[in-house]
């Protein structure tokens, strides 16, 4: 038998090698297909993922154990269904519908919740796209990882940064982050009420925008120090938007990320109240020293061992010693033992707490004069006495006075004697 082929005749042999061919080129296909069928149905069993294979409809042809597990739902409880009935909760439906038409035109990736069995709900990120054959969606796959642990680090991690943020914003201190361009990209609502500015208005700017101009070169060596990783603290001034100064002390730590450094945290202290405590105590120290040096009347003061620690210049005069020789001492090293235990226990009682005034009158050169003694326990910051001070006013006698005689003179002196130094 001859068969024709386009006017023309095969061969009975040739046409059963072709057939032969045919069918080897078949077979071959066929077991193609059935390993490449295999090796999906391996990985879809395999896979760690929840997955989903269902038809355009959206009916369910088989899901694979993890999808199972996860949604505990067996493939005889919903296949040839609708598979949006059993995961999508009530109040996403919308959202489900909205899916399962993106998931036609292509590949999608979404982060969403589903229900389990038992009706908790799971969060999950899908991963849906279609399966293509002929031109035409034979199916879609959808791959459902559960992202429960993530979610809760996500939590967990936006408890500890609304923490932060809470701290950052109500701490007392201004606090200010910079990008590497020295940028601000977030300061505290202390730090701009410091400079009278709101916090947005500050963002983009730079400290060396709200630094005056002479302390520039402070902010730049601090930046050096910044990048070579160092934390520093100096102390510079502010302009304020009004145009007043603010002193502020500032501690700069440099920011990490991926071992790079990305900018700068800074803790910047509002030191205004102590400079002016500063320059106001430093006032205060110039017009007692000028007050001590000059004035006529012997000062003296001693500490909580009574040891002289200042002597004013009237002092050395009435003493006849140099400062010096007086300074660092004590009055059992200056005067005799009378005279030194009488003054230990008026300073005892001045220590104590008590102030004491007396009046001692001394022959000086012949002429008697009379010594007004006020001792003052002296105190500290927190109350605490560490010392005392000492005037000696002289009160000087009348003409009349000086021409009285010794037996006068003596009379007048029954106050117990103003003791003088035996050097």
């Amino acid at each position: 038998m001859n068969l024709v082929l386009k006017g023309k005749k095969m061969p009975q042999n040739k046409l059963k090698e072709y057939s032969e061919r045919f069918e080897e080129k078949v077979e071959e296909r066929t077991k193609e297909l059935r390993e490449s069928e295999e090796k999906f149905k391996r990985l879809f069993n395999s896979s760690p993922e929840a997955i989903l294979y269902v038809d355009k409809d959206f009916e369910t042809i088989d899901i694979n154990p993890r999808f199972e597990e996860l949604f505990s739902y067996s493939i005889d409880e919903i296949k040839g269904k609708e598979i949006d009935e059993f995961l999508v909760p009530k109040d996403r439906i919308n959202e489900g519908q909205k899916l399962n038409e993106m998931s036609k035109k292509g590949y999608t990736f979404y982060e969403t919740v589903r229900k389990k069995k038992d009706g908790t709900l799971v969060p999950v990120s899908l991963s849906v796209g279609p399966i293509i054959s002929e031109g035409s969606i034979a199916g879609i796959i959808v791959i459902y990882k559960d992202i429960t642990e993530r979610k809760r680090a996500e939590e967990e991690l936006q408890v500890q940064r609304n923490f932060a943020v809470q701290v950052m914003n109500t701490m007392g201190q201004g606090l200010t982050v910079v990008d590497t361009e020295t940028r601000f990209e977030y300061v505290n609502p202390v730090y701009a009420r410091m400079l009278g500015y709101s916090p947005e208005e500050l963002i983009g700017k730079t400290p060396f925008d709200v630094t005056f101009p002479e302390d520039h070169v402070i902010l730049t060596q601090a930046k050096t120090q910044r990048w070579k990783g160092k934390t520093s603290t100096y102390e510079t001034r502010l302009k304020r938007a009004d145009g007043g100064t603010v002193y502020v002390s500032i501690t700069g730590v440099p920011r990490w990320r991926d071992n790079k450094i990305v900018g700068t945290i800074a803790v910047i202290t509002d030191i205004t109240e102590r400079r002016k405590m500063e320059e106001s105590l430093k006032e205060s120290e110039e017009r007692f020293r000028t007050i001590f040096e000059t004035a006529q009347d012997s000062i003296f003061i001693k500490d909580c061992t009574l040891k002289y620690t200042k002597v004013n210049p009237a002092m050395e005069k009435l003493f006849g010693l140099s400062a010096s020789k007086i300074i660092g001492r004590t009055d059992d090293e200056l005067f005799d033992e009378e005279a030194a235990s009488h003054l230990r226990e008026i300073d005892s009682r001045v220590l104590g707490g008590e102030i004491v005034e007396e009046e001692h009158t001394k022959s000086v050169k012949g002429v008697p004069i009379t010594f007004h003694i006020i001792k003052v326990p002296m105190c500290n910051s927190f109350g605490e006495i560490i010392g005392l001070s000492v005037a000696l006013p002289v009160i000087l006698p009348s003409e009349n006075e000086q021409k009285n005689s010794s037996k006068n003179r003596v009379k007048n002196s029954q106050h117990s004697h103003i003791p003088f130094p035996m050097i």
